[in-house]
């Protein structure tokens, strides 16, 4: 458990390291309750719907502009991985939907599953490390990178992204499920039972361009976290196997299987 807490510990403290460094320390929501727009602005933006042009959306976009180092957009700083998968419906895959992503911590699960009863939506196989996030209520914080799946298919409601140069993956997930970026991602929201924006919304979000310093240090964070996360596993499965010993054996057998 110590183990587990330590992960998310660094994981929040990651969050905390790149909210200040683009001035969202602190960051409450504001009282306003009330925008007045030109009917221009509506047009451009093709939303004239009051949800779009909440006040908070004005705070948020207006501190990320501010940014010392310069501002660009998610589409320009990633490359996105496209529908790119085709069925075979008597080969067994690994499937990675919405809830296989824990959004506390970032894991990933999947499911294996015959080619014939993959479900319509699994478009993309997946590479070397890439980052995905759901479309789908965004404001959860689905987001996670994918280091050690290789081959395996992913839902068609997530966004898949590549890094280029500029911005390091691990910033970009940290960037994504900070909490004021999760509260910006519903400005885009299309649904009607609950909150889907599209591949486009996450591309043309803007993102400040990370001191390259900041980064290497988030990125080592990132790591850390997953480390400790992968050893807390461990460690529950060996507990898990020490109870089978000493249910099938003995305590004596058990305690030496741990080493104790």
């Amino acid at each position: 458990k110590k183990t587990k807490d330590n992960s998310l510990r660094l994981l929040n403290e990651t969050e905390e390291l790149l909210l200040t460094e683009i001035n969202f320390e602190g960051y409450k929501a504001t009282d306003k309750n009330v925008s007045i727009r030109n009917f221009k602005d509506c047009v451009t933006d093709n939303r004239f719907d009051a949800e779009y042009w909440q006040p908070d959306f004005d705070v948020i976009l207006e501190k990320i502009s501010r940014y010392k180092k310069g501002v660009s957009t998610i589409g320009e700083e990633f490359k996105q991985l496209k529908s790119n998968f085709k069925t075979d419906k008597n080969a067994e895959y690994n499937y990675i939907e919405i809830g296989d992503v824990n959004v506390s911590t970032g894991e990933v699960g999947y499911t294996p599953i015959v080619g014939a009863e993959l479900p319509a939506n699994a478009k993309i196989q997946f590479g070397k490390k890439q980052l995905i996030t759901s479309k789908v209520r965004p404001n959860r914080g689905a987001t996670a990178i994918l280091d050690d799946h290789e081959g395996y298919i992913g839902s068609g409601a997530f966004t898949v992204l590549l890094e280029k140069n500029a911005i390091n993956l691990e910033t970009l997930m940290v960037y994504l499920k900070a909490k004021p970026i999760r509260e910006l991602l519903l400005r885009y929201n299309t649904g009607t039972s609950y909150p889907v924006i599209t591949d486009s919304d996450v591309l043309k979000l803007p993102i400040p361009l990370i001191d390259k310093q900041l980064q290497k240090k988030i990125s080592e964070l990132v790591s850390v976290s997953a480390k400790e996360r992968q050893e807390a596993k461990a460690l529950l499965e060996k507990a898990k196997q020490a109870v089978e010993i000493f249910i099938e054996k003995d305590e004596k057998e058990a305690l030496k299987y741990l080493n104790l």
